[in-house]
């Protein structure tokens, strides 16, 4: 069977998780998972960097994804660099505040489980990049020696407003991981890449009127995935229980009868 890859939404979390879904892979080979936007932006997956087949076909989910863009993906057999290219597929998200540009970036948790809409306000989004070197003055000599490494990853400041649900739900999203999240974009906002891991290392809010706005100053430090070999789960077995939580196992296997583990390991239980 030739290699092939096919990239799918799948899931009940908005924005969507992408199923990835190789077929044709050999048994103890190893393959790389990679995925592209419009915008010039690639990444390796979740748990697709050089991974190791254990069958014939490998499932995947992409929850670390941009949005309102296509993104091309890509299986690479890391033997022969063969490789195969999905459709391009593309994660749909309306932002619930109705304002110009709003649907253009949501911040999620690492898993893709629970979002947060808001209004990006104008801050002028300073960024500072830590220059990681070390100076000394040694005696008799005008010009210091230096030690040095690579400049550190930008750190900086978000401001955001924050209306009626969105406010609690952007607290669940900074509260849930530890001040881990992913700022996901559809690749247009300034000089942000589409999906950018922010570490939240200080939270201020003030109420700026009466009413339910909230307006948020966010200090960040740009991080890397802090779990780039985890394997996430778009559908897990609470999404299978809940359609068959009132059926036996006769029943499912009886409807099941015609389908395969592989098709298990793809099918979306949140559809029915």
């Amino acid at each position: 069977m030739a290699l092939a890859v096919t990239a799918t939404l799948v899931g009940s979390a908005v924005p969507q998780a992408v199923q990835i879904a190789v077929t044709g892979a050999t048994i103890g080979d190893s393959y790389t998972i990679t995925g592209a936007d419009g915008a010039g932006d690639a990444w390796t997956i979740r748990g697709g960097d050089s991974t190791v087949a254990v069958g014939t076909s490998i499932v995947l989910a992409d929850v670390a994804t941009p949005i309102n863009t296509a993104i091309t993906y890509t299986v690479t057999h890391d033997a022969d660099a063969a490789f195969a290219t999905a459709s391009p597929v593309t994660v749909p998200y309306t932002s619930p505040i109705a304002a110009p540009n709003a649907s253009s970036y949501v911040l999620s948790t690492l898993d893709g489980s629970l979002s947060a809409a808001f209004l990006w306000m104008n801050n002028q989004d300073p960024l500072e990049t830590p220059m990681r070197n070390a100076l000394f003055y040694i005696p008799g000599r005008a010009a210091p020696v230096v030690r040095y490494d690579v400049p550190g990853a930008d750190i900086g400041t978000l401001q955001l407003l924050t209306e009626s649900t969105q406010t609690p739900a952007l607290k669940t999203v900074l509260t849930a991981q530890g001040g881990l999240c992913m700022l996901r974009t559809d690749g247009t906002l300034a000089d942000f890449p589409s999906v950018q891991f922010l570490a939240i290392t200080n939270n201020q809010r003030i109420l700026p009127g009466a009413g339910t706005e909230r307006v948020w100053t966010l200090a960040y430090a740009t991080i890397g995935d802090p779990e780039p070999d985890a394997v996430v789960a778009a559908v897990d077995w609470d999404d299978f229980d809940l359609p068959w939580s009132t059926d036996t196992w006769t029943s499912f296997n009886t409807s099941w009868a015609s389908g395969t583990w592989d098709g298990f390991d793809r099918f979306d239980w949140t559809t029915l």
